[in-house]
């Protein structure tokens, strides 16, 4: 990824706005979670949805950093929208979550309207 992938996942806020909530991102070492058969899988990011707080691997490059935000940000547009998790959906996010900011840091002029 070019330079300016790397200074975005370096200066990733402390706080996200996603609709019109605020998300607080921390930054924290050692994601894992247990599946349904009791197995421990590691993850680069989670959200709690409640709490309003997404957490990245900490340790992940700058750039995984930047992508798992994105990653993130797409679970929570979902969740604001109202769309319930399903088989499928996370092939969806990941999809959009890479796709979206890889379209606009290739157009940036995407990211903002003109007049």
């Amino acid at each position: 990824m070019d330079e300016q992938a790397g200074q975005m996942g370096q200066s990733a806020p402390d706080v996200v706005r996603i609709g019109f909530l605020d998300y607080t991102v921390q930054r924290v070492a050692g994601l894992y979670a247990a599946d349904a058969d009791g197995r421990y899988a590691r993850y680069h990011g989670r959200v709690h949805f409640g709490e309003q707080i997404i957490e990245i691997e900490r340790d992940a490059s700058p750039e995984r950093q930047w992508a798992t935000l994105w990653h993130e940000i797409t679970h929570v547009l979902l969740e604001q929208a109202g769309i319930e998790e399903q088989a499928g959906q996370e092939q969806i996010v990941t999809v959009l979550g890479y796709g979206i900011p890889a379209v606009l840091q290739a157009n940036p002029w995407l990211g903002a309207p003109t007049r």
